[in-house]
């Protein structure tokens, strides 16, 4: 959550996942609240109390964590457990785009009820992401997406040929 205060009233907005950095891009009069709640670690690392991670995404045998599992509604089986992608939905159209898909392929162009879509994989966070957009072409280069026309998406902020930031709309 951020907290947008560009005038006395305060609003808060749910943010996709980012990292700093990238939200002060997105929006420079925000202020960014990082929780301080614990988690776990990757497999293999450990923090400054010399803890180390328990449940890692290679370990495909491990369980829930009952403090996650009851905040679940009935588990939906349609996917393997924790699958993890991009979902665009709209009035018409459910779409699912699986991590493997979006990684092979660095950027993909899709169509969503007639509007050309953006599908990546942002390098800075390693989450999927989104933006509607006209291009016909599109190729991960380093950590900038390029799209025809000298278009140029990085840290999931779109900048037109001239260098200046261009506005997007993003699925929801």
């Amino acid at each position: 959550m951020v907290r947008m205060s560009a005038t006395r009233s305060v609003r808060w907005v749910t943010v996709l996942q980012m990292t700093v950095e990238q939200a002060l891009v997105m929006a420079t009069e925000i202020d960014v609240a990082i929780s301080d709640r614990p988690y776990y670690l990757a497999s293999g690392q450990s923090d400054d109390t010399g803890r180390t991670g328990e449940l890692a995404p290679e370990n495909k045998g491990a369980q829930l964590l009952p403090s996650l599992t009851e905040t679940l509604a009935t588990e939906d089986d349609r996917l393997p457990r924790m699958m993890m992608g991009l979902g665009i939905v709209t009035d018409s159209t459910v779409r699912f785009y699986p991590m493997d898909l979006i990684e092979e392929h660095g950027a993909l162009l899709n169509t969503v009820d007639g509007r050309g879509v953006l599908v990546f994989m942002d390098p800075a966070t390693y989450t999927p992401a989104a933006l509607f957009t006209n291009a016909s072409t599109a190729s991960l280069q380093g950590r900038d997406i390029h799209l025809d026309g000298g278009r140029i998406v990085t840290m999931c902020v779109l900048y037109g040929p001239d260098g200046r930031r261009a506005d997007t709309e993003r699925p929801q």
